[in-house]
């Protein structure tokens, strides 16, 4: 009786095979970045620009949220921010620590990104998760340049972050003499 089961189960197994949808050439990388992410942390323009014209999303994110704009910032991507943001990415994302792309800009001292970054919408009033906007972390980095420049976009001088500190706080903690006068004569109090 046995022996004649397995065929039986076979041509049933065969049947629902059939059902499957084909995956043939289909995989799937645990832990690898999907080709737009990984063609923009390469600074690979032209796989960039090919992703999105195929409607990969714009905004996919990294494994800690960052998406591709933010990413370009923080390699200094210039045409690639550009692109990215002409194609629908936003330049006012915020990863899981709630960076935008300014604030990836100011943390490494990038004034050509933060400009562009600017020129193209980006919010000078976004908080990351310590309640620190781009214009507080340039303060408290003494980033004079930047600070100016982002003074120009006239961001809010009175928020506070969560430790109730204000833009004029960090100018009195910042390596950059002069800074609290200058963030004063721009209207902080």
């Amino acid at each position: 009786m046995r022996e004649r089961s397995y065929p039986l189960l076979l041509a049933g197994l065969l049947a629902i095979a059939t059902l499957l949808p084909a995956t043939a050439g289909a995989q799937t990388v645990l832990g690898a970045a999907p080709p737009l992410i990984q063609a923009v942390e390469a600074g690979d323009l032209e796989a960039a620009r090919g992703e999105l014209l195929r409607g990969e999303n714009p905004n996919m994110t990294d494994t800690d949220g960052q998406n591709p704009v933010i990413i370009a910032a923080r390699n200094g991507d210039v045409e690639m921010i550009e692109t990215l943001i002409q194609r629908g990415s936003s330049p006012n994302w915020q990863d899981e620590i709630g960076n935008s792309p300014l604030h990836w800009a100011v943390e490494t001292g990038d004034w050509v990104v933060l400009d562009i970054l600017l020129k193209n919408g980006a919010n000078p009033n976004l908080t990351n998760r310590q309640g620190l906007t781009p214009v507080m972390t340039a303060t408290r980095d003494g980033y004079r340049d930047l600070v100016e420049r982002l003074l120009e976009a006239e961001p809010d001088l009175g928020i506070r972050d969560y430790t109730g500190r204000d833009v004029l706080d960090y100018a009195r903690t910042s390596r950059a003499p002069g800074l609290e006068q200058t963030l004063m004569d721009a209207g902080a109090r």
